[in-house]
C-alpha cells in the first residue's frame, strides 16, 4: 500500500506575458491536438465543458510545436502534474495515455508505443539527455521537479530530434523567464508512505529591474526514502536519495534573445539485495518460489549493492530575428554523466574495502549543438530547416563492463507545414550520420574498433478539424533508425544494476523503423474522448534475451542474457474518455493495448501487458465549497502477459489495485495551494510487474 501527499504553495504576481507564451492546461486527458481549449486557463472548469466552450476562449502568444501536424501529443502540467510529484519521471507520467513503465526493482523510466532507453528521446530545457547510453536498468537522469510542463510526443520523430527518436519523445520544460517587472515562485512538499519517501522542492523566478529584459531564476530539490515494502515483507536496500538544482540567466528585448544555465542532478539508489544470490541452487529455489528468503530488516540509507548518477547539465540558448521574417535560434549543451556501482560484497583486502570503491565507474561527456531556422507562416507555408551535431566519450575505471568509446554525429533538416482551422499537413526529411570508436582491453592489448552508420528520415502528417474544433483527426507515417549502442556491441560480464550477466554483440547493425498512426480527439455532448492506434516495424531490433542456463561467478550466481537482434512488430491501442455526466460527477476511464511479436512470432521479452484504470470523480458542489475538490476512488486492471520462451520466470497473474485520489485546490489572498492524496493498492495486494527482470 501507498499513501502519497503532495502540497504545492505558488507565489502571486505571475507576469502576464509568461502565461501568454506558456498557456496552461490541468488535466492530463486535454492534448495539443484539442487547438483551443488546451491553451486556455481553464482550472474551475470540467474538461469536458472546457473542450464545448473552447471556441470563446482567445489567448495571445505562441508556443513552438514540438511534435508533427499528424502526431498525438499528450500534455501534463498545473495541477495535474503537482499531482503526480513525488516520483521519478517515469512516474510522474504513468497515467498520460500511451505511456507505460519499464521496472527493474524500484528503477523505474517511460516506455512510449512499446519503445524506451536509446529508442526514446528525452528532452530537458531543449537539450537532448544522453545518459541513456549505459543500458536499460536506470531512469533518465533528469530531476521531474524542474519541469512545469510535461510533453509526451506519441510516435516516430527522428526528424525534428535525430536518430534514436523511433518511439517519440519526451518534452520536459521548465518555467519561462518572466518578461515584466516582478517575482513569483513555488514550493511543494512530497511525502509517500512506502519507504516512507520524503521531498520537497522550490522555485523562484524574477526580473532585475537594474537591467531591462534581464530576468533570473532557481530551483532546488531534495528526496530521500527508506527501503520499500511489498505486502508480505520488507524488499532490502531498495533506499533512495536524490537532490537536484538549476539557475539561469535570460535576456529577452522583442526578437532577440539569450539564455544560458545550468542544473546538477545526483541519485542514489540501493539494487536489491535479495537478487544477488550465492549460489545456483538458492537462485534455483528462488525462482521456483517466485521470492528470495527474507531475512530483511527495514533500513533508511543505501546500502550495497547500488548505483549512483551524477548529471550535469549547461545549455545556452541564443534567439536572433533576421531579414526577411526569417528567425533563428541555436542551443548548445555540454553535459557530464558519471554512473558508479557497488557491487554487494567489499574486497576481502582491507585496504581495498577501506577504499570504497565502486566496482563499475562511467564518465559520459557530451556536446551537441541544435540550429533552428524557420519562415513564413502555417497559412501559406511555414519552412524549417536545420541541422544538429554531437561528440560524445566515455571513459571507465575499475571492472569494463561497457569499453571505453568515443561516438560522432550530425544531421540536418527540413520540414514545411501548411494549413488553417480546418486542416493542416506537414512533411519533413533527415539525413544524419554517425560513428562509433571502441577501444578494449584483451590479454593485456589494446583493441581497436569502429563502426559508421548513415541513414534518411522522412515523415507525413495530416491534420482535419471538420467541425470547428469539436473533433482533431490526425494521421501520420514516419520513418526512423538508430546505431547500435556500446553496450549492446560490448557489453560484457556482471550487470549489478539488473542483476544479471549480459553479452553484447559486435556484429549488430542499425535498427530501421516506420511507424504509422492514426488518432482523433473530441467530444460527442458531455464526453471528450482521446484515442489513438499505432503500429511500429523494426528491422533489426536489438534486445535482451534470456539464455540458459544462469551463470555461477565469484560475485554469485546470476541469470543470464544476451543481445540479439530480429524483427519487431509492435501494434497498439490507447484511449481514454471523460464523462461530465454532471456539474459535480466526472466518469474517467482509460487504457491501453499493445501487442508484440518477434521474427519467430513469440512476443517481445518484458512487453508491457494490457492495463486499464477507471475513476469517479466526484466535485463538491455549493459556497462551503472554496476553490475546487476532486476526490474519486481508483480501479487499475493489469493483464497477464504472454510468455516469452526460455525466460526465467513465468508471467506474473492478473491484478486488480484498489486506489483513491484527493486533489484539493482552496483559493487564498496572496498564494495559491494544491494539495493531492493518492493511495496506491490500498487492498494490499501482492503483486509483480511483467516488465521487471527482477520480478
Amino acid at each position: 500500500m501507498i499513501l502519497a501527499l503532495i502540497a504545492l504553495l505558488s507565489a502571486q504576481g505571475v507576469p502576464a506575458e509568461a502565461i501568454e507564451s506558456q498557456p496552461r492546461s490541468d488535466s492530463v486527458m486535454v492534448a495539443d491536438s484539442l487547438p483551443r481549449a488546451e491553451s486556455a486557463s481553464r482550472d474551475s472548469l470540467p474538461l469536458a465543458q472546457v473542450v464545448k466552450d473552447s471556441r470563446t476562449i482567445v489567448v495571445k502568444g505562441r508556443r513552438r510545436a514540438v511534435a508533427s501536424t499528424g502526431q498525438s501529443q499528450r500534455s501534463l502540467e498545473g495541477a495535474e502534474l503537482v499531482t503526480r510529484r513525488g516520483g521519478s519521471l517515469g512516474e510522474s507520467l504513468q497515467d498520460v495515455p500511451g505511456v507505460t513503465l519499464l521496472r527493474t526493482g524500484s528503477v523505474v523510466k517511460p516506455v512510449v508505443g512499446g519503445l524506451h532507453s536509446q529508442r526514446l528521446v528525452v528532452i530537458q530545457d531543449g537539450v537532448r539527455i544522453e545518459g541513456q547510453s549505459w543500458g536499460a536498468e536506470h531512469a533518465p537522469e533528469t530531476d521531474p521537479f524542474q519541469a512545469e510542463r510535461l510533453t509526451v510526443v506519441l510516435g516516430g520523430a527522428s526528424v525534428r530530434y535525430g536518430a534514436g527518436a523511433m518511439g517519440g519523445a519526451i518534452v520536459a520544460m521548465p518555467a519561462p523567464f518572466p518578461r515584466s517587472a516582478g517575482w513569483n515562485g513555488d514550493a511543494l512538499v512530497t511525502a509517500a508512505s512506502n519507504g516512507p519517501v520524503l521531498g520537497t522542492a522550490a522555485r523562484v523566478a524574477g526580473m532585475l529591474e537594474s537591467v531591462p529584459g534581464l530576468a533570473v531564476r532557481a530551483q532546488g530539490s531534495f528526496r530521500h526514502g527508506g527501503d520499500r515494502s511489498s505486502p508480505v515483507t520488507v524488499l532490502p536496500n531498495t533506499a533512495l536519495e536524490e537532490a537536484g538544482a538549476m539557475a539561469g540567466l535570460g535576456w529577452h528585448r522583442d526578437a532577440w534573445g539569450v539564455e544560458i544555465s545550468h542544473s546538477i542532478f545526483h541519485s542514489r539508489q540501493g539494487l536489491l539485495a535479495t537478487s544477488h544470490i550465492g549460489n545456483l541452487t538458492d537462485l534455483r529455489t528462488a525462482l521456483e518460489r517466485g521470492e528470495p528468503p527474507d531475512s530483511s530488516s527495514w533500513e533508511w540509507d543505501v546500502g550495497r549493492p547500488s548505483q549512483q548518477v551524477d548529471h550535469g547539465l549547461t545549455r545556452l540558448h541564443l534567439r536572433a530575428g533576421l531579414p526577411l521574417g526569417v528567425s533563428a535560434e541555436l542551443t548548445a549543451g555540454w553535459q557530464t554523466d558519471r554512473r558508479q556501482e557497488w557491487e554487494m560484497h567489499r574486497p576481502i583486502d582491507a585496504g581495498l574495502a577501506a577504499l570504497d570503491a565502486p566496482s563499475l565507474d562511467y564518465e559520459l561527456r557530451t556536446s551537441s549543438g541544435d540550429l533552428l531556422f524557420a519562415a513564413g507562416r502555417e497559412e501559406r507555408l511555414r519552412v524549417q530547416w536545420g541541422g544538429s551535431g554531437l561528440f560524445q566519450e566515455n571513459e571507465y575505471s575499475g571492472r569494463a563492463f561497457v569499453p571505453n568509446y568515443r561516438a560522432q554525429g550530425s544531421g540536418v533538416f527540413l520540414m514545411g507545414s501548411r494549413g488553417n482551422a480546418l486542416w493542416g499537413a506537414d512533411a519533413g526529411l533527415r539525413w544524419d550520420v554517425h560513428s562509433l570508436d571502441v577501444w578494449r582491453r584483451k590479454n593485456g592489448e589494446i583493441l581497436h574498433w569502429d563502426g559508421n552508420w548513415s541513414a534518411l528520415s522522412a515523415s507525413a502528417g495530416a491534420r482535419l478539424n471538420p467541425w470547428q474544433d469539436a473533433w482533431t483527426f490526425r494521421s501520420a507515417l514516419s520513418t526512423g533508425w538508430r546505431p547500435p549502442a556500446a553496450v549492446e556491441l560490448w557489453a560484457d560480464g556482471l550487470h549489478h544494476g539488473a542483476a544479471s550477466i549480459e553479452k553484447g554483440d559486435s556484429t549488430l547493425g542499425a535498427e530501421r523503423s516506420l511507424t504509422a498512426q492514426v488518432g482523433a480527439d473530441g467530444c460527442i455532448g458531455p464526453v471528450t474522448v482521446q484515442a489513438s492506434l499505432w503500429w511500429t516495424r523494426v528491422e533489426g531490433y536489438i534486445g535482451l534475451v534470456p539464455v540458459q542456463p544462469a551463470v555461477l561467478t565469484v560475485r554469485g550466481a546470476f541469470p543470464a542474457f544476451r543481445y540479439r537482434a530480429t524483427t519487431a512488430d509492435l501494434r497498439g491501442l490507447d484511449a481514454g474518455l471523460v464523462w461530465h455526466v454532471a456539474p459535480w460527477l466526472e466518469p474517467e476511464l482509460r487504457g491501453g493495448w499493445m501487442a508484440t511479436k518477434d521474427a519467430n512470432g513469440d512476443p517481445l521479452p518484458f512487453s508491457p501487458p494490457i492495463r486499464v484504470v477507471a475513476k469517479l470523480w466526484w466535485i463538491p458542489q455549493g459556497a462551503w465549497t472554496k476553490g475546487r475538490v476532486r476526490l474519486s476512488p481508483r480501479l487499475d486492471w493489469q493483464a497477464r502477459s504472454e510468455a516469452f520462451p526460455g525466460d526465467y520466470a513465468a508471467p506474473p497473474a492478473q491484478v486488480f489495485l484498489w486506489g483513491m485520489e484527493l486533489v484539493a485546490e482552496p483559493g487564498g489572498k496572496g498564494g495559491a495551494w494544491t494539495i493531492a492524496v493518492t493511495g496506491q493498492n490500498l487492498s494490499n495486494e501482492t503483486w509483480r510487474d511483467p516488465t521487471d527482470r527482477l520480478r
